[in-house]
């Protein structure tokens, strides 16, 4: 019975990620469905023990030119970057690609024997190219670490909507440019209005995008989605590649508290912090009345 559910689960979680209908009203929806026949406590009670055969790795992207823009003064803050093209989706500096091949350097040295089964990577260029920087060496020859891994762009990953720099490029360059450049699976990223949160009709350089900044809420129940669909896979060694919200979120911070977590820097998402999150996030939005 619960193999048979598990295996629906998962076939209904891949399945909305897939979809090119994202919008989060739809996810408030899709989230409710999954309390349709199974108990709160045994859901969670199932997920515990599920972890208990996996080791999920969190990466925060390099540098990119807005993190260098932020640390340049003290008041530059989010609100005042400016909302143009130029600004969109900012690439790794020079400094970021080098914290890419440091952080290799750590990986081969203190995870000599770790293969991950599957990686996850937003799909804004700053986490696009921090994998792949940090996964291939400069001959091309992809590391041990990440040699065996199918390894995937999910927008359920992207950063929390809050400046122009947040807001992706179009998905053919995505798909075509990036995620070819790096042999990244994008089957996940099927819808560009949605996950670029951008109206691209009569859009000219220099005009102010239309976007909404996202709360914390947003993030958690795309989070809860991708979570369960890892948790309900037959991957054992999991890395996502994301960001300083991202992490956040997923320890339960505001947005108003320290992230801890440098850029390019790896950390262990162990089962307690991720039981911690889902157990405070799966009565909320997927069990309230």
């Amino acid at each position: 019975m619960e193999q048979d559910y598990q295996k629906k689960l998962y076939s209904q979680l891949l399945e909305q990620i897939q979809s090119k209908d994202h919008y989060d009203s739809n996810l408030k929806q899709f989230l409710k469905q999954l309390s349709v026949g199974i108990e709160q406590e045994s859901l969670l009670n199932l997920i515990s023990l599920q972890l208990d055969n996996k080791s999920v790795y969190f990466i925060r992207h390099a540098e990119s030119k807005y993190n260098q823009w932020r640390e340049q003064s003290s008041l530059n803050w989010s609100i005042f970057y400016k909302n143009t093209l130029e600004n969109i989706d900012p690439e790794l500096t020079e400094k970021g690609q080098q914290q890419t091949k440091n952080l290799q350097l750590s990986v081969l040295k203190e995870y000599e024997n770790l293969t991950f089964d599957a990686v996850y990577v937003s799909p804004l260029s700053r986490a696009i190219n921090t994998f792949g920087y940090l996964a291939y060496k400069e001959n091309n020859e992809i590391i041990y670490q990440f040699k065996f891994a199918k390894v995937l762009a999910c927008h359920y990953l992207r950063e929390r909507l809050d400046t122009c720099g947040d807001i992706g490029k179009s998905l053919e360059v995505v798909k075509e440019g990036l995620c070819k450049k790096w042999n990244i699976d994008s089957c996940m990223i099927n819808s560009d209005q949605w996950w670029c949160h951008k109206q691209f009709d009569n859009q000219k350089q220099g005009e102010m995008f239309k976007q909404k900044t996202e709360d914390f809420d947003k993030i958690q129940r795309r989070l809860i989605i991708i979570l369960l669909m890892i948790i309900f896979s037959d991957d054992k060694y999991i890395c996502l590649v994301s960001h300083s919200n991202i992490y956040k979120c997923l320890k339960l911070k505001n947005q108003f508290q320290s992230h801890d977590i440098k850029n390019a820097q790896m950390k262990i998402l162990d089962k307690q912090a991720i039981m911690k999150f889902l157990t405070k996030t799966i009565p909320k939005h997927i069990y309230q009345k």
